[in-house]
């Protein structure tokens, strides 16, 4: 989760820039993110579903936005209140069905869509200018591990010095 939407682009752009190989036809080094999880760890079927992404969100009345156009090939997208309809729900689709990996959101996704994850990582305790309430916090953290999809999740907090 981020703050608020730049943030979730920024951090989706730089996600999909350390899954994303140095060259085209380098190897990652062993061990690295891209080898686990970047484009050339995706089934054939994962490849055909971020193809589908690209295409339905192209179809969507703003047309394809640059990032996204960049990180769903990686299996990143970001998910924030200036999309529209049409490309949540593009893009919620594609999370849920496994062709997107990573999805950088804003606090608007933690309450009201049904859109279960393994791990949630909140990027601060700070939504905008205001401290994180125990509600809040407990709804973003729900996202991870939920019953009956997962045996289990992870919830982690990234706080600065000051903030501790």
């Amino acid at each position: 989760f981020c703050d608020s939407k730049r943030p979730c682009e920024v951090c989706a752009a730089g996600i999909a820039e350390a899954l994303s190989p140095a060259a085209p036809s380098s190897e990652p080094p062993s061990g690295s993110l891209a080898l686990k999880y970047g484009p050339s760890a995706a089934g054939g079927e994962a490849l055909a579903g971020r193809r589908g992404l690209l295409e339905e969100l192209s179809q969507c009345p703003v047309g394809l936005c640059p990032v996204l156009r960049d990180c769903i090939p990686l299996g990143v997208a970001y998910h924030h209140a200036g999309l529209t309809l049409d490309e949540r729900r593009v893009l919620e689709a594609g999370f849920k069905k496994g062709f997107l990996s990573v999805l950088c959101t804003t606090s608007t996704l933690a309450a009201g869509v049904n859109l279960p994850a393994h791990r949630v990582i909140i990027r601060s305790p700070r939504m905008g200018q205001q401290l994180l309430d125990v509600a809040a916090f407990r709804q973003m953290c729900g996202r991870a591990g939920r019953t009956g999809l997962d045996s289990a999740g992870e919830a982690i907090l990234m706080i600065q010095g000051a903030l501790r």
